[in-house]
């Protein structure tokens, strides 16, 4: 803008006389450029003050009557009022248009063009309204613009020659159009779109988009109303409209044409969403129609939807309904119409039923398993009579629909208020539903003959007790047509869509699906538990808060899976208790091989040798000092020699320490990964063992006193006390090692259910009684001393049952499991030093007893039961074990131990420290 702007802002007037000057009907001429002029009113009566600004300049002037904007370019300048009424000829022309026309007064301005002029046109690139919380208006012939943005107030517009806009956005607004007469309509022009949140509209005829045309392309038009109280016209037209209404928006009018899409989202029962068409001359047509729950639909001729339509539809606390579909012609409504598909199958509309609430969704299932309650298994229940009525419009192929689309059994069919509505036969194709154990269909009644004309398709539901487990075991992802498509046969299996009501699930303990055999009877169950559901029954049960979780998903069928086993683990016993025989096995191992390892080669054994060579000697003097042995250097001052024959003087009594207290310290790991979709765990353990040795003879008798202390994945703790006794033999050749005990399993468990927000907790106790055999072949060979060995391992594990305490709190009875382990391996030790030792042992086992055990497990109120697979013992491992032990003195001995267990899905690992003290 010029420094010389109030050049440039001319006042043009043709002056026949000084009195003209003040005439109210003057024309005065501006040209607002890149200025601001500001109307205000003036002190003075029936007058207005222009206020002209360029930066920091700004002229002021006092006039009466008309104002007219002309400006050499289009798109400059801003048109600001404050003033209550402004009469224009013109403001801004196509040549010459402003930038913005701005409603600035907080009361509200009427702009108004002259009456007996042609030229009364308003030409501004934006109008706008922000601040405004009265009354506004533009009255004149043509109203221009590329936007209207208006908040709060009211709008009202009267263009003789319509409202051309390129988008409209009004927030709080009641915005409508006046007309002078029938002749002189305000017709609204929106090229793009009309944007509305809260307030209500009103207007004449709306066209919205544009159609392609030489030299253009289409262009879509939307209308998007969020809390509108009501959107209101007589007719809506144009180029591939989609609609949105949201938040209890309401749209009226009179005809709608032209409409690609209608999406309703956030109905309310108290504010629904609703469209109503009003003139019953034209059929309404919609392409794809997307309803939320509390949508209505109301039309007075028939409505007509496009293939491949979603509804979402709602149930209330009074019936198990759809949202409000209905026509008011007198004609047979054709609501919805299945899709005409390729190859000969017949697509049907996806229905999807959402819950408002979980409590109303609640008390409705509630009667919806009431009413199927003690029916034969072929009953269904008929939601919505007349659903849909076809009239002959059905075809596959140009030919009608026969009984080949439907099922060959009849079912009986009841409405919401268990009247009888006769026998019915299923369409082969399951609708899509967030119900879990509920299957809709499409049927017609069994007698109708198969007369095109009289085809009725009624909504039938049938409550299946599998769905769950169908759920969480199909493997056939989420394609649609997949997951829908017919077979023409009469099918056994759910996921052809059809009805087999005899159907029995069996999952094995290895399912294709990947989905454990613990969920699957668990889903069973808690379906089973939902036919029994009665509304006698108290719905704050733990059985009935399992139920209530599963009825209904959200989502897609990928997302309802996933949340389905998420949920199902959470309630499934915890990773322990199902692995404490496979736990407590390798618990034992531990335990008694690194006690095994060292005793059997501790300086306790080894110093029998010497008293072991003084009875042979003593037995056989000549053939002992025929083989040149020098006696007294093994036997030192222990023995005196017999001067004239060198033999040895018998000895009663050699002082030698016979027993020995031992403190053994050890670690363990043990990674047991999922064995048939079974979980697993890994635990960490710190034990202790105390004993004492005592040797009689050949032979060492001892005691021991095991403590362990285990943390396992998932929140449980494992303590551990086990006694036992046992012996060895320390003669060379053949020798044998035997032990018995028992071991009390003191067993803490939290199980943090993530996905349900709760967790429940217990503790209990396991008993074990352990014993093994051991029978060796000892080989000396100098320091070398090679041991082959076949061992026998028993175990019996008695857990007592428990029950939880906490959010879906288990009880789990009690159960027995045994395990015997035969083995053959082989011993090595090689002596370093007369002190310093190094030992190893590798074994193979098979476990003859190996099976999954299951035991039952039901909610605190016992209403579902189900059976859990226990993570069982593998059959076949191998174990490697290797020993370092150092006699410090003739009292003192140190060792230290590595034992490793190794299966197909485990690896255990233990470390040992042992202290002995010789006696």
């Amino acid at each position: 803008m010029s420094a010389n702007f109030s050049k440039s802002l001319t006042l043009t007037a043709v002056l026949f006389s000084g009195f003209l000057i003040g005439d109210e009907n003057y024309e005065h001429t501006f040209k607002t450029e890149d200025g601001k002029i500001t109307v205000k009113n003036s002190t003075e009566a029936n007058k207005l003050t222009i206020e002209t600004k360029d930066g920091e300049t700004t002229e002021t002037k006092t006039i009466s009557g008309y104002i007219n904007i002309k400006n050499s370019t289009r798109d400059h300048g801003l048109l600001s009022l404050e003033a209550a009424e402004v009469k224009f000829d013109d403001i801004g022309l196509s040549a010459g248009s402003i930038k913005e026309l701005s409603f600035d007064s907080t009361s509200g301005t009427k702009l108004i063009g002259r009456a007996s002029s042609l030229n009364d046109v308003v030409h501004a690139k934006k109008i706008t309204g922000s601040q405004t919380s009265g009354t506004n208006e533009i009255k004149g012939k043509e109203i221009i613009g590329e936007e209207l943005n208006f908040k709060g107030g009211s709008l009202t517009l009267q263009a003789h020659n319509g409202v051309r806009l390129n988008i409209i956005n009004l927030q709080d607004t009641i915005f409508k159009t006046s007309d002078k007469g029938a002749r002189e309509k305000t017709d609204i022009s929106v090229t793009t779109s009309i944007t509305m949140n809260k307030g209500n509209f009103t207007a004449n005829t709306l066209n919205i988009g544009q159609a392609a045309r030489s030299g253009t392309s289409r262009i879509s038009g939307k209308i998007d109303l969020n809390e509108v109280s009501l959107f209101k016209t007589t007719s809506i037209d144009g180029a591939d409209i989609s609609i949105e209404l949201k938040k209890g928006s309401k749209l009226e009018t009179g005809t709608l044409k032209n409409i690609r899409e209608l999406t309703t989202t956030g109905g309310s029962t108290q504010k629904p969403n609703s469209l109503k068409v009003t003139n019953s001359s034209e059929r309404l047509s919609i392409s794809t129609i997307t309803l939320d729950p509390h949508s209505s639909i109301e039309a007075a001729n028939n409505l007509t939807s496009d293939v491949n339509t979603t509804f979402n539809f709602s149930t209330t606390d009074s019936s198990f309904n759809i949202g409000s579909i209905t026509t008011t012609g007198k004609a047979p409504a054709t609501s919805l119409q299945p899709e005409l598909a390729n190859e000969g199958d017949l697509s049907l509309l996806r229905v999807n039923i959402n819950a408002m609430d979980t409590d109303s969704s609640k008390t409705h299932f509630e009667k919806f398993v009431k009413i199927i309650e003690g029916s034969e298994s072929t009953s269904a229940l008929l939601l919505k009579e007349k659903m849909l009525n076809t009239s002959a419009r059905i075809r596959l192929n140009s030919s009608t629909v026969d009984g080949s689309y439907f099922d060959t059994k009849k079912y009986d069919a009841k409405t919401i208020d268990n009247t009888s509505k006769g026998k019915y036969k299923l369409g082969k194709n399951k609708l899509d539903s967030n119900f879990t154990f509920v299957d809709f269909y499409f049927g017609k009644k069994a007698d109708k003959t198969e007369d095109s004309a009289t085809k009725v398709l009624d909504l039938l539901a049938r409550y299946n007790k599998n769905g769950l487990h169908d759920l969480i075991t199909d493997t056939q992802g989420d394609d649609p047509s997949t997951a829908e498509a017919g077979s023409s046969s009469s099918g056994s299996s759910e996921g052809s869509g059809s009805i087999d009501p005899t159907l029995t699930h069996k999952p094995s303990p290895t399912p294709p699906s990947g989905v454990s055999g613990n969920a699957q009877r668990l889903a069973l169950s808690i379906g089973d538990f939902g036919s029994r559901f009665k509304s006698s029954l108290d719905s704050n049960s733990e059985s009935a808060k399992v139920f209530s979780h599963f009825f209904m998903l959200d989502g897609d069928k990928a997302t309802r899976k996933e949340n389905a086993l998420n949920q199902l683990g959470d309630l499934l016993p915890s990773d322990l208790d199902n692995s404490l025989q496979n736990f407590a096995l390798e618990t034992y191992n531990t335990t008694a091989s690194t006690v095994d390892s060292i005793v059997q080669d501790s300086s306790l054994a080894n110093s029998l040798k010497s008293l072991s060579k003084l009875r042979f000697a003593s037995n056989d003097a000549s053939s002992f000092m025929s083989n040149g042995s020098n006696l007294a250097s093994d036997i030192k001052s222990d023995i005196d020699i017999n001067p004239r024959d060198g033999t040895p003087q018998i000895i009663e009594y050699i002082e030698e320490s016979v027993s020995e207290a031992y403190a053994q310290v050890f670690y363990q790991n043990i990674y047991q990964k999922d064995i048939s979709n079974i979980k697993g765990y890994s635990s960490n353990s710190f034990g202790l063992v105390a004993g004492y040795n005592h040797r009689v003879l050949d032979l060492i008798l001892g005691v021991n006193l095991g403590y362990a202390s285990s943390i396992v994945s998932k929140g449980t703790n494992f303590n551990t006390l086990a006694p036992r006794f046992y012996l060895y033999s320390l003669d060379e050749g053949f020798s044998y090692q035997a032990s018995i005990g028992y071991a009390m399993h003191i067993i803490g468990s939290e199980r943090v259910q993530s996905f349900l927000g709760s967790k429940a907790s217990a503790s209990y106790l396991a008993n074990e009684f352990n014993a093994s055999f051991l029978l060796g072949y000892k080989m000396n060979f100098d320091k070398h001393l090679l041991t082959p060995a076949f061992k026998l391992t028993y175990l019996l594990l008695s857990q007592n049952p428990y029950e939880e305490k906490g959010s879906f709190g288990l009880k789990v009875d009690s159960k027995t499991q045994q395990a015997l382990l035969p083995s053959v391996g082989l011993n090595y030790s090689y002596t370093l030093t007369d002190g310093l030792k190094l030992s190893a042992g590798a074994f193979v086992f098979y476990d003859v007893l190996s099976k999954t055990p299951l035991v039952n497990a039901s909610f605190l109120d016992g209403e579902i039961s189900f059976l859990v697979a226990s993570l069982g013992n593998e059959s076949f491992g191998g174990s490697i074990n290797t020993s370092l032990s150092y006699e410090l003195n003739e009292r003192h001995a140190l060792s230290l131990t590595y034992l490793g267990s190794f299966k197909a899905s485990l690896v255990a690992s233990a470390l040992s420290a042992r202290y002995g003290f010789r006696f």
